[in-house]
């Protein structure tokens, strides 16, 4: 029988990596996460064990990361997180590999009993010095070792809780699509020597931006279950923060229903060439395409393409050819359409 911090979404006494590029809500999702733990409420309908939080933070300053553990509590009836029981440790330096801080943690941990901790991140996270004393790469095999020996000392103190680790996506990974990231496995996302995830991941959560203010910031879950089964894995969880005013006052993220996904980088670069005046107006047959793109792989390209006829922004004609549709944007959902031109 499987136990859970999250029901059908985070087993428990599991190390838990998310992963997101830069700026891709990394923060608020763990800091959303944090306040339905402790205030016991489901998160995106997955019911919870209600107990003591533990945030440890090596990358965002004190300030920044309240201001959303307030507004999120502000969201579920409570004026500050401080109402909760939620204990934030903002770059307190705590290291991975340096024993003297494991056990300041692990003893704390042991006062508070927590059944959440949220460590962010694993890049911040690692011991550096001009000597090189106590220092790890995050391109080195210990590094994965050693991250796993102190999650595991951590696990041994939290009982049946888990830890939520927070990482960095590769640069590359910016440019994936999302049915890229659907397919791909943490190690490939993951920035960093791959003994990080294969070490220090039991269950893996992509995070993929679907958009952004002054949009609907929206963005999609993707599980990656790596030691154990979860029910729900082969299902995105499609997200919106709801704000009564944008960076001010109470907030929440909801689970919304799957959404129009943004145009890829390559539906992007094909809508540019197709409306440009040099090409618009005129049939082009699909080996001029694969041609004019062949920086891109020829899978790539034709996905790109068939998106761009869905949406009605390319007419298909005989023999596989295709023409700008200067009307597309009338039959297009608005969401789309400015994915598609910035």
């Amino acid at each position: 029988m499987t136990n859970w911090l999250v029901n059908d979404l985070f087993p428990s006494h599991h190390k838990i990596v998310d992963a997101a590029v830069e700026g891709g809500f990394k923060t608020i999702f763990g800091c959303w996460v944090a306040v339905k733990v402790a205030s016991g409420g489901a998160v995106f309908g997955h019911s919870v064990e209600q107990r003591p939080v533990v945030i440890a933070d090596e990358e965002t300053p004190s300030e920044d990361l309240e201001r959303i553990l307030n507004r999120f509590s502000q969201g579920v009836g409570y004026q500050t997180y401080r109402e909760l029981p939620i204990t934030v440790e903002s770059l307190k330096n705590f290291r991975f590999g340096r024993k003297t801080e494991l056990d300041r943690f692990t003893e704390k941990i042991a006062r508070i009993q927590p059944i959440f901790i949220r460590m962010d991140s694993f890049i911040a996270m690692l011991p550096r010095s001009p000597q090189g004393r106590q220092s790890l790469s995050e391109n080195s095999d210990n590094s994965g070792e050693t991250i796993r020996d102190d999650l595991n000392s951590i696990l041994n103190v939290l009982g049946n809780g888990s830890i939520l680790l927070s990482a960095h996506c590769k640069k590359c990974v910016a440019e994936f699509s999302f049915q890229e990231m659907l397919k791909a496995d943490m190690i490939t996302l993951v920035r960093g020597h791959g003994s990080i995830v294969g070490e220090g991941c039991d269950t893996g959560v992509v995070i993929h931006p679907l958009s952004r203010w002054p949009n609907p910031t929206r963005f999609a879950l993707i599980l990656k279950p790596r030691r154990r089964p979860i029910r729900s894995s082969d299902k995105p969880i499609y997200v919106e923060m709801i704000e009564q005013q944008y960076g001010v006052g109470p907030a929440w993220l909801v689970e919304i229903a799957p959404t129009v996904l943004p145009a890829s980088r390559e539906a992007r670069k094909i809508y540019q060439w197709f409306s440009s005046v040099s090409v618009a107006g005129s049939w082009q047959k699909s080996s001029v395409v694969l041609k004019e793109f062949a920086f891109y792989q020829r899978k790539q390209c034709l996905e790109a393409t068939s998106d761009l006829i869905a949406h009605g922004v390319l007419i298909e004609g005989k023999g596989q050819s295709y023409i700008f549709n200067p009307g597309w944007e009338k039959g297009c959902s608005s969401e789309y359409a400015d994915s598609i031109k910035f």
